[in-house]
């Protein structure tokens, strides 16, 4: 179906169209007047210029990413590692960083203790496809994945890390226990402006029936929520220890976020950002 229509400087390439119109020309004086026109105006909202625009907060779901041109090696800066519950700096922590296809982390490329204060540095190599395993005595192992992909120096503030009662109790919250061949993954979404993104529904084609998804309500995990609130954490539990496609959605529009893959591993907690880029 083509496309007659057209508003200035709006492109939308998921829809393999572009719209432009007379700037002078009034289409809305609410965003609820660009919502109701559906098609290549989802998402959009109504400018001071009373013309329906691209919502700068999900712009970037319409655009691929752009490679960096920095060169290698990174600077990669794991923060602080901090207690889900406490949300207070945790001691004697050791971060590993392993190839993607290293599940168990057998041969890791670095291996440090993480200060408490100011955290843990790495160099990376370009093109390094891999995560970050932190490990704390009475705490379920975490598996950081990075995503994007690192090509650019980086500093991740904070990794969250939750002890083994924590790790039970969120489970027992879901009607599910600890196992070690099954593991969770924890997610939290952001907007094209790096602020926690609500309204986001997780899913895989790699659960099965013993799989389910979660999301955070008012600081609490709920197995009857649909999409993330404002704070923009979910994830899926009870997932086979293994390589798993994690899919990501945004329910208002109904457009994906680019897929990523990532590692479950028995017993431990792989967390990851899901960043708004298009396929």
């Amino acid at each position: 179906m083509g496309c007659a229509v057209t508003v200035l400087a709006l492109v939308v390439s998921s829809l393999g169209c572009s719209i432009s119109v007379d700037s002078s020309r009034v289409q809305c004086t609410t965003t609820a007047d660009c919502t109701v026109r559906g098609g290549a105006f989802a998402g959009s909202v109504c400018s001071s210029d009373h013309v329906c625009q691209t919502d700068p907060t999900w712009a970037c779901l319409l655009t691929k990413r752009q490679p960096s041109s920095q060169p290698a090696p990174f600077t990669v800066t794991i923060g602080r590692i901090i207690d889900v519950v406490s949300f207070e700096s945790v001691p004697g922590a050791t971060a590993r960083l392993c190839r993607k296809l290293d599940v168990a982390c057998e041969l890791p490329l670095s291996s440090q203790s993480v200060d408490p204060a100011t955290g843990v540095t790495f160099s990376i190599d370009a093109n390094f496809t891999g995560y970050v395993e932190v490990t704390v005595p009475g705490f379920q192992t975490t598996l950081y994945f990075f995503n994007p992909p690192v090509d650019r120096n980086l500093t991740v503030p904070m990794v969250t890390v939750a002890s083994t009662l924590a790790y039970t109790s969120l489970l027992g919250a879901l009607g599910t226990a600890p196992s070690t061949t099954r593991g969770t993954i924890i997610v939290m979404s952001t907007d094209c402006l790096n602020n926690p993104a609500a309204g986001i529904s997780y899913s895989t084609p790699d659960g099965d029936a013993q799989s389910k998804s979660f999301y955070y309500v008012n600081g609490l995990p709920s197995a009857s929520a649909t999409a993330t609130d404002s704070a923009g954490y979910g994830g899926l539990t009870n997932l086979l220890a293994g390589a798993v496609t994690f899919n990501a959605r945004q329910v208002s529009t109904g457009i994906n976020f680019t897929p990523i893959s990532l590692v479950v591993r028995g017993g431990a907690l792989s967390f990851t950002q899901m960043v708004p880029f298009s396929n």
